[in-house]
């Protein structure tokens, strides 16, 4: 008689049935994959091999037992028995069982699928209530509409109706169910997140207990807006075995919202994917995992002030694209000259090649996380580093506040590109950058004292480019121009002002908040709480320096004479 373990689900195992004097076996394996007719569901299967042959004295040795664990050592009374198939076409060959991806422990639906070529579906509870009844009453239990259909209200009993709200905010709440499952020989773990149904509710579910890692995206909530405020099913994290978090689905009906981790490890943020992952076994959620985990371990150090060779480790003079110079591990090529960004005159622009790195570097290592004979890939995601004389860069948006970053994606983004002002005499030695060019976007300092430090976005045109033109949109060269002539003037003072058409408040790493956590001004000066002090000890001052004048005056004119021995 067969035993179906319900908790195995990925495995090959043996059964024995002893008949006369002879010992007869089952084989019974078990996969498990996302049911491809809805993502929201997965299908474990067991297949089951007779030694024996059917016969009418031999139909025990065919029933099919289900029981809730994984294995004999456990098993305790079985569940649901199918008893005495009285035909060859009763005999069941091959079980599918269904789950939400929410609950991997609640069957929904078990599907006989018998030799006579019939599939019998049956709701899982009500097989627990029966017990048990003969190959032959199958169709009578057996349910009359679409699985999907049936599927769906399953789980709505199963959860009685209950879904959870997504907040942002720092708090925790009692009334959600989390449950830990170790995945893929314990290499990551999944938590699941649902609402507590033996509870009262709310059922909101705050961002601050699912996200639990500091990260970028911690400062603001903006990497929530799609799904802040919004009820679900249900929520799946992923992370790696250590705890680090890599990946989130968010259920809602059949629609999965989806973000993954991006950066590096102790500087990362969270982005909604565009195009969610699709995966429809553990094999390739492991190979998603692996991807993102890669991903944060790895960026792209790019030294804008670099000109010529590479970047690290060795310097190799190699001034034109024509004749590409090999690269090592770590390694950026820089040419001078532009392919895909415009050629100013007045100007010199060197490429930094992050095709060449990827295509040397890192290309091999993510194809050897492919699985094999599959073209499924996601997305890569490499954080650029930016310095100048190996001072870190923080990227800021037009208005100076907001924190930006910048990432690479071989399949959609570009080189990078470096402007400089073309030295008169030989070559272009020891010039400053005075703007980038990546991926649709522009950035310059901002301002000249903190240059080495400091650099925010500016809206230009491109003509080279293929990106959509703002209204707001400068030329590129008059941008330089402005540059040049602030960096002349900046030359020639000892204090460098500070550019008219940028913000007089230099922008933080914070975002817009200063070191100690202030609040941002918007380039508004604060007012100052202290001014009635201020003014009443200015008052004082002038007044004491008119007295000390006055003395002054009065100490001259009645000064005494000095005596004179001769008179």
């Amino acid at each position: 008689m067969p035993n179906i373990f319900l908790r195995e689900k990925e495995n090959t195992y043996y059964e024995w049935y002893s008949y006369t004097i002879k010992n007869y076996s089952q084989v019974i394996s078990v996969t498990k994959q996302v049911w491809a007719e809805c993502r929201i569901y997965e299908r474990v299967t067991y297949s089951i091999k007779y030694e024996q042959p059917w016969t009418a004295s031999s139909s025990d040795y065919f029933n099919v037992a289900l029981y809730d664990a994984a294995d004999n050592s456990k098993k305790c009374k079985p569940k649901f028995t199918y008893y005495y198939a009285y035909s060859d076409g009763q005999v069941v060959d091959k079980l599918d069982v269904y789950y939400s991806l929410l609950k991997p422990n609640n069957p929904l639906i078990v599907s006989f699928n018998r030799r006579d070529t019939n599939t019998y579906n049956c709701s899982y509870p009500g097989l627990k209530g029966l017990k048990w009844f003969y190959g032959y009453d199958l169709g009578y239990y057996s349910m009359k509409r679409e699985l999907k259909v049936e599927l769906d209200d399953q789980y709505k009993e199963l959860l009685k109706g209950k879904r959870l709200t997504f907040t942002a905010g720092p708090y925790s709440n009692e009334d959600i169910l989390v449950n830990e499952y170790d995945l893929v020989n314990k290499e990551f773990k999944k938590h699941i997140y649902t609402p507590d149904v033996s509870k009262r509710g709310p059922y909101e579910l705050y961002s601050g207990s699912l996200f639990l890692d500091n990260s970028r995206s911690s400062g603001n909530n903006l990497y929530l807006k799609g799904v802040a405020n919004k009820q679900f099913d249900g929520v799946c994290m992923y992370s790696s075995y250590s705890g680090l978090q890599l990946f989130v689905e968010f259920f809602d009906g059949e629609k999965i919202t989806q973000l993954r981790r991006i950066g590096t490890t102790d500087k990362s943020q969270w982005i909604e994917l565009e195009k969610p992952f699709t995966y429809k076994d553990d094999r390739q959620l492991k190979r998603i995992l692996q991807y993102i985990q890669f991903c944060l371990n790895k960026e792209i150090l790019v030294r804008l002030d670099q000109q010529g060779g590479n970047t690290e480790v060795r310097i190799v003079d190699g001034e034109t694209t024509a004749t590409p110079k090999p690269i090592n591990e770590y390694e950026l090529s820089v040419n001078r000259g532009c392919d895909y960004s415009e050629i100013i005159d007045g100007y010199v622009c060197y490429t930094h090649n992050l095709n060449d790195y990827y295509n040397v570097y890192v290309k091999n290592q993510l194809d050897d996380l492919r699985i094999l004979g599959e073209s499924f890939r996601p997305d890569v995601y490499l954080e650029l580093s930016l310095t100048i004389d190996n001072n870190h860069i923080y990227l800021f948006d037009e208005s100076g506040y907001t924190s930006e970053f910048l990432y690479y994606n071989p399949d959609k983004d570009g080189n990078l590109y470096v402007y400089f002002l073309q030295s008169s005499g030989y070559g272009d030695r020891g010039l400053k950058p005075l703007l980038f060019y990546y991926n649709g976007k522009a950035y310059k300092q901002s301002n000249s004292k903190d240059h080495n430090t400091y650099w925010q976005r500016v809206n230009v045109i491109n003509s080279l480019a293929q990106v959509a033109v703002t209204p707001k949109s400068i030329n590129l060269k008059d941008v330089l121009d402005e540059l040049k002539t602030s960096s002349k003037t900046n030359a020639a003072s000892t204090e460098p002002p500070t550019p008219g058409a940028l913000p007089t408040v230099k922008p933080t790493t914070g975002g817009g908040k200063s070191d100690a956590g202030a609040p941002k001004n918007d380039g508004v000066t604060p007012k100052n709480e202290n001014s009635t002090h201020s003014f009443i000890g200015g008052s004082l001052g002038i007044f004491l320096g008119m007295l000390g004048s006055a003395i002054a005056i009065f100490s001259f004119w009645n000064k005494p004479t000095t005596f004179n021995r001769m008179r």
